[in-house]
């Protein structure tokens, strides 16, 4: 590490490089300079008054297009009761009836079909973004790597959560059902702590979706950006250490490169899978929250159909004599 620190202590102009490349800019570079191209190819993305266009501000719209081309697709396989074929149109099915099934039914119950729109966009959506950075850098890029992106996608989440709330319980009974009565001595202050924990969980939970979203895409970019500059570092050693320390370092960067880019594969699914299923979690526990307190306040339970509504204190019958 000592390499990259030479030179009054700053960051090596290559890891520097490697460092800058998973980020958003203004310049989209295609070739850098001084490699296949001696002048690099890119350009300058253009401005509109104060409105800068960016190279994740492109690619989101391109991972726009890439979902609307692929529901629509599948939309007329389907159609009329059809079944899809290709293998494309199988896969897509397979995502989606996965989402259904593991997803929107086991948290949203009888409401599954009316938020699947919304989980199967924020799914694909999500999933493009990240396998969009899987082509390598400059010309790809991740825009779930910046957590502006990241945070716009977790606000739409945070506006379905606690719409559907509201629009459940109204807006007294969403507030009311992160009130949970304690009856101990104190537990009126218990209760309100608890209240105010509730109450900025709410907005918590969404910055810890776009914050674990972000995390993950940016720092997997940048451990590979760093294995790769660790090659041409190596090719600008001393002489004498050059000879056989390039090869090793560049044979063993590869290797590595490939097997965390396969890790980086599954990751960008992951992350998918994750986001849609704490969303879908957390507009289930919003729809439902003032039932759970309410059956739980009144202490109703159902021992079964025979005898109609349990209490939970039937009598016990008494034998005939």
């Amino acid at each position: 590490m000592a390499w990259f620190f030479a030179q009054g202590g700053g960051l090596d102009p290559i890891l520097r490089t490697a460092l800058e490349e998973p980020k958003d800019k203004v310049h989209w570079a295609i070739f850098e300079p001084k490699g296949i191209f001696i002048e690099g190819i890119g350009f300058h993305l253009p401005a509109y008054g104060s409105l800068q266009f960016t190279k994740f501000m492109l690619l989101l719209v391109v991972a726009a297009a890439f979902v609307t081309f692929c529901s629509v697709s599948l939309a007329r396989a389907i159609r009329g009761g059809k079944l899809a074929k290709g293998p494309f149109n199988n896969f897509l099915e397979m995502l989606l009836l996965y989402i259904r099934d593991n997803i929107a039914k086991p948290n949203l119950g009888d409401q599954a079909d009316r938020f699947l729109p919304l989980l199967w966009t924020m799914f694909l959506f999500i999933l493009t973004c990240n396998l969009l950075g899987m082509i390598p850098a400059p010309l790809g890029g991740s825009p779930t790597a910046s957590i502006a992106v990241t945070a716009g996608i977790a606000s739409f989440s945070f506006l379905a959560i606690n719409y559907n709330g509201i629009r459940a319980n109204g807006m007294v009974g969403y507030i009311k059902g992160f009130w949970m009565p304690i009856a101990l001595p104190g537990g009126f202050v218990i209760s309100g702590l608890l209240f105010v924990i509730e109450l900025l969980g709410v907005f918590i939970r969404s910055g810890v979706l776009a914050i674990r979203l972000f995390a993950n895409m940016y720092g997997g970019h940048v451990a590979l950006a760093v294995l790769l500059s660790f090659i041409l570092t190596a090719a600008g050693s001393p002489s004498g250490m050059r000879e056989w320390l390039h090869p090793v370092v560049g044979f063993g960067s590869i290797l590595i490169c490939i097997a965390l880019s396969c890790l980086e594969l599954f990751v960008a699914f992951l992350q998918a899978f994750v986001f849609t299923l704490l969303t879908s979690l957390f507009i289930g526990m919003a729809t439902h929250s003032s039932h759970a307190h309410d059956s739980h306040e009144t202490g109703e339970h159902d021992h079964g159909e025979a005898g109609g509504k349990g209490t939970g204190h039937d009598p016990v019958p008494q034998p005939a004599h």
